[in-house]
């Protein structure tokens, strides 16, 4: 009996074991037992965390990591065997630049293994990025990007989720046409990249066939910050302005085309009017038109999807708007929703492919044809135009005031889609613009005396030191973050906290000296103080870059502005115009009234003559050092408040600082100033005859002849 019992026992956990096991292999194999086998799928892509793109791509960031969030929490994509694909993300800080995005993509599909992409945001990073998707054979979704030139390249594995940039200004032109008949005269100003270019180059044939005439047709360079000379260029007369570029330069050029009391009846610029920080422009937003990808006022919905026969994917448009407002504190603009859109093209992409093979992917891209809430997704599947965009429409929205006098973004067109009328004319019409030699004449004044002031810096130490500091653009940059977050920090009007960002200039100058300067000071040969504050300068651009980012900054300070006749003069010009007055002023009296100035101009005559009269050269060579990076401050302090700035920026005016000392003579501080006016005045009246573009070939052959012909410069004493 007893081994009767223990064969039954046996037998019994024999069975039990096979049916275990065969559970678990029904389990793993068979469609309720997705989790067993599913597995995680890497998205790769990078992000403009600092940069001139920042403040698009952060938002973009936001859109896409709220999609895997979403994706995740629902299980997973799953696949028609019944798995499951869960998400991860791998992204990098690309800085807004070109080269790191292709290290970046490359280092993301070998290192990082990436099974998908989606490009970087802005059309330019996107092209660099599609070449190594292409090259590593990768889908990548691009979102944030749209122009056409990238997929006229005959790639195959790049799928666009923007309208085209060939079709983002040419509603403009419908609009104008519809709100006013008679409007005839465009101005066109574009930032110099990739999407600017073509958006306005189709813009500009678009209106030239609906019968327009476009009477200024210029590009400016990326990171331009002064747009004076564009709008000094513009007919009294001009209907309407369309351009810009991306949030920086344009929201930069809407300030300024407020500040300079501009009256165009239509005004279209691109990216930044729908993004929610533009308001804060005031009076320069209102009545700015943007063309958007999308608008949380917008009416798609599963209903509209069946009526169109399209199928449905992703969250509803108010859902979305509810849930990114929660997360982020703030409305969605289109690049929220593009990003988020963009991780909805794929996943659906992945779910009807039935798996993660790149070819499979790639079919079920060719052939997707859908509405989300971010519109209709279709794309051009022809060899020539593999994955642009043909199914997306784009909406204008224009800022105006609500009843309480709060400024709000509304749809204005198309007339089924919008939600307002379109305020036009959006400001008074000019009976007679001023003269436009006039105009840029005065604009080019008032920037010569600061760039007079910030030259004297640099001059003041080359005739006392005989050093030229190449760390004299670093400083002015210094000056303006000084200046900015005294501003936004401490709520310190800028123009009293100039004092403060004037001392720090000078502690500073009289650090930099015992460091780097004294012991090469008295070197024979001038490469060596070169040298040392070419390495100070590194350093301050390094830290700067590490701690304080290359994401542009500006001073929101605003003193309206102040009419000469005709002629607008904006009130942070005017007032930096006169506080240059003021220290260059203050300098000469030190200079030329005070024991101590006198002691540094008899250092700078004859240094071995002021030491036997008892004057100590090394204090007054350190005090001359901390002086020059003092008006170097003061200058970046005056220039913050009406130009936006990176840690860069001062560079140009370094340069700037050059060209001046060589026209006024160096060493000589009041020569300096005279010099920053005439360059002024030459940047201010070149583009009255010329493109914009010539002014700093016009300046380097006056440079050179300058140095040719009156090697001690246009105010100094002759040889």
């Amino acid at each position: 009996m007893r081994k009767l019992a223990l064969f039954i026992l046996t037998l019994v956990a024999i069975a039990w074991g096979a049916t275990s096991t065969a559970s678990a292999q029904s389990g793993a194999l068979g469609p309720q037992g997705a989790a067993a086998r599913s597995r995680t799928a890497i998205v790769g892509f990078t992000a403009s965390l600092t940069g001139n793109v920042n403040v698009e791509s952060t938002r973009q960031t936001n859109g896409i990591k709220m999609w895997v969030d979403d994706v995740n929490k629902a299980g997973g994509i799953r696949l028609a065997d019944g798995s499951v694909v869960t998400l991860d993300i791998r992204f990098y800080d690309d800085e807004s630049n070109k080269d790191r995005v292709q290290q970046l993509y490359t280092r993301l599909i070998n290192e990082d293994r990436a099974d998908f992409l989606i490009s970087p945001y802005s059309s330019g990073l996107t092209d660099a990025a599609a070449v190594i998707a292409e090259q590593y054979g990768r889908v990548m979704v691009t979102a944030g990007a749209s122009s056409d030139s990238t997929h006229d390249k005959g790639y195959s594995l790049a799928f666009m989720t923007y309208t085209p940039a060939s079709r983002y200004l040419t509603g403009a032109f419908d609009l104008l046409a519809h709100l006013d008949p008679s409007a005839k005269k465009v101005a066109i100003v574009h930032e110099r990249d990739k999407f600017s270019t073509d958006v306005a180059t189709a813009a500009k044939g678009h209106g030239e066939g609906k019968g327009y005439e476009i009477v200024l047709f210029e590009g400016y360079a990326s990171g331009t910050t002064d747009f004076a000379p564009f709008i000094n260029r513009m007919p009294g007369d001009v209907d309407a302005i369309m351009g810009g570029g991306h949030f920086a330069d344009t929201s930069t050029f809407a300030r300024q085309l407020g500040e300079k009391g501009i009256q165009a009846k239509f005004i279209a610029l691109l990216v930044a009017p729908p993004e929610p920080r533009f308001g804060e422009l005031g009076a320069a937003a209102l009545g700015v038109i943007g063309p958007s990808q999308w608008e949380s006022a917008v009416k798609y919905s599963p209903e509209a999807a069946s009526a169109a026969g399209l199928p449905w994917h992703g969250p509803s448009v108010s859902d979305f708007v509810a849930r990114y407002t929660e997360r982020f504190g703030e409305t969605p603009s289109y690049h929220g929703a593009g990003g988020y859109a963009a991780g909805l093209i794929l996943e659906q992409a992945i779910a009807r492919a039935g798996s993660l093979d790149t070819a499979k992917v790639k079919e079920a891209l060719d052939g997707t044809d859908m509405l989300t809430f971010f519109g209709h997704t279709r794309y051009d599947t022809s060899a020539k135009r593999h994955g642009r965009q043909i199914g997306h429409d784009m909406v204008y929205i224009q800022w105006q005031k609500d009843e309480q006098g709060k400024m709000v973004k509304r749809v204005v067109w198309p007339a089924d889609a919008s939600t307002a009328k379109a305020l036009y004319p959006a400001r008074e019409q000019a009976a007679a613009g001023p003269s436009q030699l006039l105009t840029s004449l005065v604009d080019g004044l008032m920037l010569g005396f600061v760039y007079g002031l910030a030259a004297m810096g640099m001059t003041l130490i080359w005739g006392i030191l005989r050093i030229i500091n190449l760390s004299h653009g670093a400083i002015v940059a210094l000056g303006m973050f000084a200046s900015y977050f005294l501003f936004t920090h401490l709520g310190l009007n800028p123009y009293v906290g100039l004092v403060a960002v004037a001392g720090g200039g000078l502690l500073l100058g009289l650090l930099i000296y015992p460091v780097a300067v004294h012991r090469v000071v008295h070197a024979p040969h001038h490469l060596t103080t070169l040298l040392a504050t070419f390495a100070v300068n590194m350093i301050f651009i390094g830290l700067g870059t590490a701690l304080l980012t290359t994401t542009p900054r500006n001073i929101d300070y605003s003193l309206g502005t102040a009419r000469l006749g005709p002629v607008a003069l904006p009130g942070t010009r005017l007032m930096a115009a006169l506080m240059a007055i003021l220290v260059a002023s203050a300098l000469t009296l030190f200079l030329r009234r005070t024991r101590l100035g006198k002691a540094i101009r008899a250092v700078a005559s004859n240094r071995a003559s002021a030491e036997l009269m008892g004057i100590p050269s090394s204090r007054v060579l350190a005090l001359s050092f901390g002086l020059g990076t003092m008006l170097a401050a003061a200058a970046g302090g005056l220039i913050a408040t009406f130009f936006p700035f990176t840690i860069l920026s001062g560079e140009s005016y370094q340069l700037k600082s050059f060209v001046i000392g060589v026209l006024g003579g160096l060493g000589n501080p009041l020569g300096a100033l005279a010099g920053g006016l005439l360059l002024g005045m030459l940047e201010g009246l070149i583009p009255v005859f010329l493109p914009v573009s010539w002014v700093p070939v016009v300046e380097f052959v006056l440079f050179v002849l300058v140095l040719l012909l009156r090697p001690s410069g246009l105010f100094g004493a002759r040889a």
